[in-house]
C-alpha cells in the first residue's frame, strides 16, 4: 500500500460529473430506468424458533468468497453470517458496552479471514476472526459512518478527524489522510457518508445530502469533486424531488438527495442510489455511474421505497425491505 503525507491531498479542480477524459458527446444518461428483475427471498424475519435470531436487518454485506450474507440485526445488535439457504452460520458480537460487545454497528465490512465492525454507540471498532471471536478492539475518536478494509488489514474510515477520510492500522493510529475534513462537512454531520475502493486504490466517498461525490487517487494525490447535484438529469429533477423530500421529513423520515450507500462495480463504476421525484410511488432508482466519463445507466425496484440496506455484487443486488425487513435479491438486466 503506497503511503502520502497528509497535506498531499488538496481538492483539485471542481467536475459537474464529466472527467477530463470524457468524450466530446459527453456523457451518456439512461432516459429511462430500466426494472431489476427480482431473483428471490433470502430471508424473512418471524417469530419462528429457527429465524428469532434475526428481528430487523440494517446493515448488509455480501461476501463474494463464500456467498454468504453478513447482517447486522438491528434489536439484537449483533452481526449475522447467513449462507445462501438462509440458515444461521454464525454470530458476531453481542449487545452491550463491554469487550466483544456492540452498541450500535454503523458500519460492517468482511474481507479474507476478518469481519470488522464499526461501533459508535461504544465508539470503538471491532476486528472479529471469522470463528466469531474477537481479534482486537480499540477506541475511536469520533462516529465513523464507513469502512473498507485494505489488503495490508488496515482500514478506511469516514470521515476522519483530521481528514475527510483516512487510513488507520488496527490500533486505531492514522496513517494516511485524504483530503480535507470540511469536504465531507464541517459539522462533523455524518450519517449520510458512504465509502467504496476501487481496485486501483482510488477510494471514492459519497454524500448524500448535497449530494457530491468525491474520489481520491493516491497515485497521484489528487482528490476530484463529482457534483451529482449539477448533473443536468438532477437539476430536472430539483423542485419535485425538494417537495417530495420534505414530504418525507414531515412523515418522519430523513431527508437527502442520495441513500448513504455506494458501491462499487468495476475500474471506474459505482453504483448510487438516487431519489427520483416519483420517490412515494416507485421508490429510489440505483444508478450504476462512471465516475471518470459521467455516463449514468439507470435501474428501478418498481416498488415504494424498497431498501433500507444495499450491496452490490454485480449483477446481483441483495436488499432489505423498509416494511418488514426482508431479506431479497435482485439481478441486473442483461447488457443491451
Amino acid at each position: 500500500m503506497r503511503l502520502h503525507p497528509p497535506n498531499r491531498w488538496a481538492l483539485a479542480p471542481v467536475l459537474t460529473c464529466v472527467a477530463c477524459s470524457a468524450p466530446e458527446e459527453g456523457p451518456r444518461v439512461s432516459a429511462t430506468a430500466r426494472p431489476l428483475e427480482f431473483v428471490r427471498e433470502w430471508l424473512r424475519p418471524d417469530l419462528s424458533p429457527d429465524t428469532d435470531w434475526l428481528t430487523f436487518p440494517t446493515n448488509l454485506v455480501f461476501d463474494e468468497e463464500t456467498g454468504h450474507l453478513f447482517i447486522q440485526d438491528r434489536d439484537s445488535r449483533a452481526i449475522l453470517e447467513v449462507d445462501e439457504s438462509g440458515e444461521l452460520v454464525r454470530v458476531y458480537g453481542r449487545a452491550g458496552e463491554g469487550p466483544g460487545e456492540i452498541g450500535h454497528a454503523s458500519a460492517i465490512a468482511v474481507r479474507g479471514d476478518r469481519v470488522v465492525a464499526v461501533d459508535n454507540g461504544n465508539l470503538k471498532i471491532l476486528v472479529f476472526r471469522r470463528d466469531g471471536t474477537v481479534e482486537t478492539e480499540f477506541r475511536i475518536p469520533r462516529f465513523y459512518r464507513d469502512l473498507e478494509i485494505l489488503e495490508d488489514g488496515s482500514l478506511v474510515v469516514v470521515p476522519g478527524n483530521e481528514h475527510a477520510v483516512e487510513i488507520i492500522d488496527l490500533e486505531g493510529r492514522v496513517i494516511d489522510g485524504f483530503g480535507e475534513r470540511e469536504l465531507l462537512g464541517a459539522a462533523g454531520y455524518s450519517a449520510d457518508l458512504a465509502l467504496a475502493r476501487f481496485d486501483d486504490e482510488r477510494v471514492v466517498a459519497l454524500r448524500g445530502h448535497r449530494p457530491e461525490l468525491y474520489v481520491f487517487d493516491p497515485a497521484d494525490g489528487s482528490a476530484r469533486l463529482v457534483d451529482l447535484y449539477e448533473m443536468p438529469l438532477m437539476r430536472g429533477w430539483r423542485d419535485e424531488v425538494a417537495a417530495q423530500l420534505r414530504r418525507v421529513q414531515r412523515a418522519g423520515g430523513g431527508r437527502s438527495w442520495m441513500s448513504a450507500e455506494v458501491h462499487v462495480r468495476d475500474g471506474s463504476t459505482v453504483m448510487i442510489s438516487p431519489a427520483p421525484p416519483d420517490l412515494m410511488t416507485n421508490g429510489r432508482e440505483v444508478w450504476l455511474l462512471d465516475v471518470d466519463t459521467g455516463s449514468v445507466e439507470r435501474f428501478s425496484y418498481g416498488e415504494p421505497l424498497i431498501g433500507y440496506s444495499t450491496w452490490l455484487a454485480y449483477p446481483r443486488l441483495f436488499t432489505t425491505h423498509v416494511r418488514d425487513g426482508t431479506i431479497l435479491e435482485y439481478r441486473f438486466p442483461e447488457q443491451r
